[in-house]
């Protein structure tokens, strides 16, 4: 499973869900989901599944599409449930329940590219951007997570989403949003993101 705060939806992969031997709801075949990168994928539907974290089961509704991952829990399902990402202890917390994503000491991989603006860019106060960026450093594997910037400097209020990327790609999309009452501005050769390999 992928903890990932850049999906506004909760996704689950076609074939896992036939497994499962549960209802499909049938959507339109005109419903598709964009990816950060603006490709789309087509929703196969939705289901009623329970989650399981810790001692507590949680019902929710995902989209059932074809996806390479087995499932990819969204930011619906935290927002829906009040869950907290904290990426300092690697843990979702709520009300009821503290789960470890991962075990420390496992795999400790500090962050080794650094995500440059390629340009200035202006994001609005109250609004996510998908803006470009680009390493400038030799790229020794192909698929990265991105990790906020631990910057004294970086501009306080933009959050950066933690998303799966191609990084061999000429521009590296990388989504983020302005949570301040003010516009951000992030100057052109900023490092505005930090990149670990995928393992």
């Amino acid at each position: 499973m992928i903890v990932d705060t850049g999906a506004n939806v909760t996704i689950m992969r076609e074939d896992i869900a036939q497994q499962l031997n549960e209802k499909i709801i049938w959507t339109p075949s005109c419903v598709t989901l964009q990816t950060v990168t603006g490709g789309k994928i087509p929703i196969i539907g939705k289901m009623n599944f329970k989650i399981t974290f810790g001692n507590s089961a949680y019902s929710h509704t995902v989209y059932v599409a074809k996806i390479t991952d087995n499932f990819i829990l969204g930011l619906d399902f935290s927002e829906k449930y009040n869950f907290i990402l904290d990426f300092k202890d690697s843990s979702l917390h709520s009300t009821t329940e503290d789960v470890t994503l991962f075990r420390k000491g496992v795999s400790e991989i500090k962050p080794c590219y650094r995500i440059i603006a390629s340009s200035d860019f202006t994001i609005p106060s109250r609004q996510e951007l998908i803006l470009k960026g680009y390493t400038d450093q030799e790229k020794n594997f192909r698929l990265g997570v991105f990790g906020y910037p631990d910057f004294e400097n970086f501009p306080k209020g933009v959050l950066v989403a933690s998303t799966l990327v191609d990084i061999t790609k000429e521009a590296i999309p990388v989504r983020c949003a302005n949570v301040s009452d003010k516009p951000k501005i992030i100057k052109k050769g900023k490092v505005w993101a930090t990149c670990i390999p995928l393992t």
